[in-house]
Order: C-alpha cells, then structure tokens, then sequence
C-alpha cells in the first residue's frame, strides 16, 4: 500500500467544498485498489488528499490515484472548477534520517564503487 498525496489546484477565490473527501469517495470504485481517503486541512487551500493505494508499484498507485481525482473531478458539478496540480508519494523523510544515522556510516547503503565487495 502506498501513500499518494493529490495536490489540487484551484482558481483564484474557489474554495473546495467542505464534504470534499465524501464527494471523492462516492466516485471510488467499491472494492477498488484505494482503501482510505484523507483531507489535509492544513490551511493551504485547496487542501492535499491523501489516498492509500494498494498496487503493485509506487508508480502504478500514483497512475491509480491521479486517474481518481481527475475522474471524481469530472464527475461532480462541485469539483470541476479544481485540477490536478502534483501526484506523488511523499518522501518519508524519518525512514531516510534513520538511514543516514544507521550502522553502515554516512547513509550509504552500499560499498563505494573502489572498494572490494567479494570479501577477498
């Protein structure tokens, strides 16, 4: 499962409705690969929707979620004045803290290209 945000636009002075993740979640296809919907109200408007993709691939569950939003967005009258301005997974910066601190020195996670690998 991934976490997919959708970062919508919206012209100037149109304000997402308030049942905005209800009104996405009736256009989601029931038993389909998106099992949750969240909406960032962060005061950043429109607001980022967080959905939780299940697919094979980062890439296939961000396709997943952008074709959702464009298709809720067609679908309801509300939505339509809204576009989608960015589609993509959000960089979990903890897990990469956690890779530069780790045993291995420095974050690498693999031997530098000089350095024998073999053990010998």
């Amino acid at each position: 499962m991934y976490l997919i945000h959708v970062r919508l636009a919206a012209p100037d002075g149109a304000v997402p409705p308030d049942d905005l993740r209800d009104l996405l979640l009736d256009r989601l296809r029931p038993g389909g690969p998106i099992d949750h919907v969240s909406i960032s109200r962060d005061g950043t408007v429109p607001p980022t929707v967080g959905m939780f993709v299940t697919a094979p691939s980062l890439v296939e569950s961000e396709r997943i979620a952008r074709a959702a939003a464009v298709r809720a967005i067609a679908a309801e009258p509300r939505l339509r004045p809204l576009t989608v301005a960015h589609c993509g997974a959000a960089l979990v910066g903890a897990h990469f803290e956690q890779l530069l601190a780790g045993p291995s020195g420095g974050g690498r996670s693999l031997p530098r290209q000089d350095q024998d690998s073999s053990g010998s």
